[in-house]
Formats: structure tokens, sequence, C-alpha cells
């Protein structure tokens, strides 16, 4: 392998929970940078990104320098911070969490009915929280807390069941929230709440205040000088707006699909980003604003310039990986990476390709590169130097796969198309399924020249001759193939939204496999060895998949994987739903050839397994020879134990917890290093 060269091997010299068994399993492969960023929050000096599926970032700089601060592999919907610099956090689906003093989390929701929140903030005047969940999930949407979010109160009196968001608190302290064609305003901090002003058919779900005037964003941008009593559309902005945001000196700026827009002088004006889908904003101070671009990661704006800020920024959604000899891709939903090996670096390799959705991936028979895109494909011919559109009559192409004879299928929403010149033209095929084609196998058979075709649907699925002939259903009706692929030992398995399934007849018939999670890749090495992303973990199998068990998922900052790769010299790569791509600290065959790569910045992994009953293991990256303390507290910030205290190298560390005579409950574990500091939480379960 092209990284063996560079490899670093971990020494962990201490013996106390340590051994050379507990070496992480999972290595970082720094990035790619990007990813998509759902809030900022600016505290305590900091500068904070709530991404999607990859946790919080922090940096300490200005944006210059990011790195994982909390919460890895969860989806942040929102945070706040009061006087006292607590930080609240809400994460998708899991409720909202306090950071205390101590550098502990604690679950702060006690009297919220539902966990979907989609928004808090805090009144300095009154020192109150306020929250607010999904509307239609519960008669409640609107909740105020006292005490620092220990317990928390409905305030619903007035509001109607057509809440649409934006939960805000205007500089005199009266609240505002959207609602489907209007706004509610409570001036008796959330006690009464009064419908003001109309907007006809217009959704309003955000809002920004200078002074007294009050601006509302939704299917429009609205302003008013009079308290919300009346309101007046600015400009036409016929993009969809995500969020709004006010400078110091008052300037609004607008976050939409199609780039970021500035009010001067009453009149909207294309800021910068154009063509980038904008979801979050944070205003520094006049001069200095930070946008978070889907999938691209964080864009500052300073001295008029939109530049990237994603120096550590390693939350990217990578869908899936493709290999060709020392040539390594990463597939997101709007760029295309490749590895280069003098950095260890993801470097974008697509960035004047204006499609935005990314899906599939492969590489041709001489090099080219194909990437199915919304409309169509990319295909690059000099390794995304340079890139060619080729539009289909139809939408987003799902799947690829390349044949022999410079032959390409590619699967979209309604149709099979195929290629005989290694992606250039692209004929399709009248006969097809009547299912969006979401994974296709191209099957070598014992007749030169001849192969089969095993596709699979959303639902189910089909077999088929080279040419398109003799199209047979051949079962798993109800399933959505996720991935079909072929073992070193010739058999076909096929990762489904109900487990595993095996053929041992190239694809004429199936049959279901002990894994009964949703699948959604399938690997296997040179010996035969299988390897199965699930919905909860990856799993491997040395019997042909009769029986499986659980891999280690030491060192993987995201346990959500897209997809599973097996290089050349048997590593195992896996793309993750939010904090990028990793590679096996050891080749698949157990030749003991360790790598690494060494992170920028200090990196506290998930512990596993969590939940755990009596003991689970905590991994840890370090970018220098570090002085570390690594501690158990409890949910009031108790110190718990101790784990170590000591001088250690760079590189991947982990130490085993035994938790045997600990109470049942949520931990937290907090590294400290150098004056840095990270904390994550756990679950004791007995």
């Amino acid at each position: 392998m092209f990284l063996r060269s560079f490899s670093l091997l971990v020494v962990l010299p201490l013996a106390i929970c340590l051994s050379a068994l507990a070496q992480p399993y999972w290595n970082g492969t720094n990035g790619p940078e990007g990813g998509d960023v759902n809030c900022f929050l600016a505290a305590n000096g900091q500068l904070y990104a709530g991404t999607s599926g990859g946790g919080i970032y922090r940096s300490t700089d200005q944006g210059d320098h990011w790195g994982p601060f909390e919460f890895m592999g969860s989806t942040i919907h929102t945070m706040t911070v009061n006087d006292s610099g607590q930080i609240f956090v809400v994460l998708g689906g899991d409720g909202l969490f306090r950071y205390n003093a101590d550098s502990t989390w604690t679950r702060a929701q006690q009297g919220i009915l539902e966990p979907w929140i989609q928004q808090i903030c805090f009144d300095p005047g009154t020192r109150n929280l306020y929250a607010q969940t999904a509307p239609g999930m519960n008669d409640v949407v609107c909740y105020r807390s006292a005490n620092n979010g220990d317990s928390w109160t409905p305030i619903n009196n007035g509001l109607s069941t057509e809440i649409a968001g934006g939960l805000s608190i205007a500089p005199n302290g009266d609240l505002y929230i959207g609602a489907f064609g209007g706004v509610y305003r409570s001036t008796n901090h959330g006690d009464n709440w009064t419908s003001v002003g109309s907007f006809q058919n217009d959704e309003i779900s955000c809002f920004a205040f200078s002074g007294t005037t009050i601006y509302a964003g939704g299917t429009g941008v609205f302003q008013s000088t009079n308290n919300g009593q009346t309101w007046s559309e600015l400009g036409n902005i016929t993009d969809y707006l995500y969020t709004i945001a006010t400078t110091p000196n008052g300037t609004l700026y607008i976050a939409t699909s199609n780039g970021v827009y500035r009010l001067l002088n009453n009149q909207l004006f294309l800021s910068g980003l154009s063509n980038r889908g904008v979801s979050s904003l944070i205003t520094i101070d006049n001069d200095v604003i930070f946008a978070g671009v889907f999938d691209i990661g964080v864009y500052r704006l300073q001295a008029s310039n939109w530049n990237p800020v994603n120096n550590g920024l390693t939350c990217t959604s990578v869908h899936t990986i493709a290999f060709r000899g020392m040539d390594y891709y990463a597939c997101s939903s709007g760029q295309v990476f490749q590895l280069a090996p003098a950095t260890f670096r993801w470097v974008s390799r697509s960035a004047a390709v204006t499609h935005s959705v990314f899906r599939s991936m492969t590489i041709g028979s001489n090099g080219e590169l194909l990437v199915g895109a919304y409309t169509g494909i990319i295909r690059s011919t000099n390794n995304g130097g340079e890139w060619s559109t080729i539009a289909l009559d139809d939408e987003m192409v799902r799947s690829l796969a390349c044949a022999p004879m410079s032959n390409v299928y590619a699967g979209t929403t309604n149709f099979l198309y195929r290629s005989t010149d290694n992606g250039l033209t692209w004929t399709q095929f009248t006969t097809r399924p009547t299912e969006t084609i979401t994974s296709i196998h191209v099957t070598p058979t014992l007749i030169p020249e001849s192969w089969i075709v095993n596709i699979g649907t959303a639902n189910g699925l089909y077999r088929m001759l080279e040419d398109g002939r003799n199209w047979t259903a051949t079962g798993l009706t109800g399933n959505y193939i996720h991935e079909i692929s072929m073992s070193s030992l010739g058999v076909l398995f096929a990762g489904t939204s109900q487990g595993v399934s095996r053929s041992l007849d190239q694809g004429l018939t199936w049959l279901p496999l002990p894994i009964t999670l949703p699948t959604y890749s399938i690997v296997s090495n040179t010996q035969g060895r299988l390897y199965a992303a699930t919905s909860n973990g990856v799993m491997y199998s040395t019997n042909g998949g009769s029986s499986w068990d659980d891999l280690s998922h030491e060192g993987l900052l995201n346990q959500n994987v897209f997809e599973l790769k097996i290089d050349a010299d048997n590593y195992l790569w896996a793309a993750t739903n939010g904090n990028g791509v990793f590679v096996s600290f050891h080749p698949t065959n157990d030749v003991r050839e360790p790598i690494t790569f060494v992170p920028a910045e200090l990196r506290l992994h998930q512990n596993y397994p969590n939940p755990f009953n009596a003991t689970t293991t905590i991994s840890y990256s370090l970018p220098t020879v570090s002085n570390v303390d690594l501690s158990i507290f409890d949910v009031n910030g108790r110190l718990v134990e101790q784990l170590l205290s000591g001088k250690q190298p760079a590189g991947l560390h982990s130490v085993n917890w035994q938790a045997n005579n600990k109470a049942s409950g949520r931990y937290f574990y907090r590294v400290m290093v150098n004056g840095q500091e990270q904390t994550r939480s756990l679950m004791l379960i007995k």
C-alpha cells in the first residue's frame, strides 16, 4: 500500500489500562474536509459549528483551524449559550444537553414532551431559556426554563398548531415565532401569544433584529418597524430561504439555495456563493461573517471576499469510495476528492463542476472516472483534472458498475443505461423495472464475452443478460437493495433494508442470512472474510455469512457507515455519514503492517461499545507528544475515576474502562492535552 512508507507505529507505554490488544482498529484519513453545517455559535471567544451527522467542531482562531469538539456522529440542530458561558446543544432526535463548567454534559430537557427540538434561545434580561419543538408532533410547541434547563414549563397559550419555527428574542425581550401565514409575538415572556401581521400564503421560519427593526424570513423577506404590527416585503427572492442574520451595524444577510444576499439601501443584492446552497449564517462583527455551505463546509466573508475555511473540519458525508492503482477517490454530495499520498490530504477534484448531488462512482477500464450526478454523469479522463458532462434523459444516476470490454451500466430513477465506450456515450434499455434502480452488479459467467447484470431496486432484485435480454425478477420483494457484491469465493451477497441475503447461483435465488439490520455495504477480502456496514455498526463473518460478529469500532469517529471497500493490499476503508473516510490500522488478512494518519488536531473518539455493560474502550488521537489526563465524570460533574495521567507519543491510543462497581447511567469522559480538552458521553447499562 502506498501509505506504508509513511507509517507510524503507535507505542503505548503506560501499563495501566493499556495493551497492544487495545490498539484502535481504525485510522482517520484527515477528511475529506468540509461537510454540512447546520448552525453556528460564538461563545467564550470560540466559534462552534454544528454539523449534519458529524457532531460539533470548534475553532479558537476565527475559523482558520477546526477540531472535533463533541457528539461525533450526531446531527446538531441548534445551539445557544447563556450569560455564564454554558453551552446548550440540541441533537437530532436525542434532545437537549448542557455543557457544564467541569467540561461534562448533562441532559437538560425535563418537562419537554418531544425529543425533536428545533430551536433554543437565551434571554439575558430574564435569564430564561426558551425552546421550540417540531410543529405537529404535540399540542405544545414552546417551553420556558427559569433554572438553566433543569426543568421546563409549557408556554403555548394563544399559539396555533400551524407553527413553522424560528423562535427568537428581540432586543426588548419580546418573543417571536413564525407560522404558516403569519407571526406570533409574546410581550410577557411566553405567558401569552398574539398573532401579529398577515402574510397570506407565506411561511415564516426565521427572524433577525436590528434595533427596533424586525426582519422575518420564509418564502420571502419581510420587515417591521412597529413591533410586528405591520410588515413590508423586501425585494423578491425566488430562491429557497434558509436563515437570516444581521451585523452589529444593522446590515441584513440572507442565506438561500443560491448563495448569500445582502440588504443595501432597501435593495437585495447577491453578496456571493452563487449556485451554492447556504444553510447557516453567523455574524461575528460588521466585517466577519461565516456561512455554512451544503456539503462544502464553512466560508468566511472578510474584506468583501468569501473564502473557504475548512482546515480540520472533517464532517463530510462520503457516499462512495473507489480505488485504481495508486489513486484513491471519495465522493460526497457535492464534490469528488482524491487522496494525495504526499500530504495525506483529500484534494477536491471537481471544483469547477456545477452539479450539486453525487451518489455513485466507478472507474472505467482505461482509468476513466465516472460519477453519477443529479441529471446525468460527469466523466474525467485525467484523474479529475477536467470533466465533461453527459446528460441522461432521466433523474439522478444512483448506481454505476463496470463490465468487460469497456462496458459500463448506469441505473437511475426510471431506467437502466449502458455504455460500450467507457462512459462516453449511453443507450437506454427499453425493458426496465418499475422501481428506482439502487445498485448494479456485473456477474461473470463461464461463457467468453458474456456476463449477467444483477440489478437492485427500491423493491427487490432483477437479473438480465448483458445485452438487456431475459429480464427476470429474482426475489427479495419489499426490500430496498443498497448493494450487491461478490465475495472472493464467487458468492453473491445483497445488502438490503432488512439485512443480508446470499445467492449461490449467480443471483437466481436468494437466502436470508442472520443479519436482520438494514445493511448498506458488503465486501470480502482475499481470504473470503466478509465485512458488512449495518445501521448499527460494522460486522464481519469468517464462514460465508452463516454467522456474524461485531467488528472493533475503536478509532472510528462515526459508526454510521455508508460504504466499505477493500483495497489491493487488503486494507478496509469506510465511508461515513458525517466524519469522512477511515481505514483499518492493519490489513484484513492480518499481515501486521500498521499504518496511521497522524491527526492535525487532538481527537477524542466515541467509546465502543456504547451503551456498554461493565467494560468499554476509549480511544483518542494525539497530533504531537503530549501530557495526557483522561478522567471519568458523572452527570453532576463529579470525578468518578482518573484513567491515566502522563506523557504519550503522537498517534492513536486506547484505554479500557472497567466499570463493574459503577451504577448504571450516563457518564462523561474528558481528555486534557497540553491545555486543550474534549469531552464525550457514554452510557453504562447493567
